[in-house]
């Protein structure tokens, strides 16, 4: 939608906002649902994960204790559910997932990573309610583009 007033170019991305402190483009992602499902908990495993961010070598020689590149991470149960979690190495909390920034596997807080979502369409400060309240009306997102006609029998024209 070239020259539509308040749209940035493709990507919508806050640009005060780096890339890098983004969840989608931090790096590698352990999973322990996925380490699970797999069997990668088990003791004596062995892997090399390959993901669209890079490889990384899991192993499990003590129970309990997975080694994400050489990191040891502790693995628990779930406090209330049947699941295994990962201990972060860094708030010793409960995680389902661990990133790896900077050679260091830890939770996304501890990173302070944010999703990308949280900073779309930030540009413009009432942009987001002014499409929600123009599609309530069956309008067309675009600010400023013309609203549809009613018929003449609407309660309210």
């Amino acid at each position: 939608m070239p020259g539509c007033f308040g749209l940035l170019d493709a990507p919508h991305q806050d640009d005060r906002i780096p890339l890098h402190h983004m969840v989608e483009h931090a790096g590698p992602v352990a999973d322990v649902h996925h380490f699970n499902r797999a069997g990668l908990l088990g003791l004596g495993t062995h892997a090399r994960l390959e993901t669209p961010h890079g490889v990384y070598l899991t192993s499990v020689r003590e129970a309990g204790i997975l080694e994400l590149d050489g990191q040891p991470v502790h693995v628990s149960w779930h406090p209330a559910l049947t699941m295994r979690v990962f201990i972060c190495p860094r708030c010793q909390c409960d995680k389902y997932k661990l990133y790896r920034v900077s050679n260091a596997w830890a939770c996304r807080k501890c990173h302070a990573l944010d999703y990308e979502c949280r900073h779309r369409h930030r540009t413009i400060p009432g942009l987001a309610r002014l499409r929600w309240l123009r599609q309530r009306i069956g309008a067309s997102p675009v600010p400023f583009s013309p609203q549809p006609s009613k018929p003449m029998n609407a309660r309210k024209h």
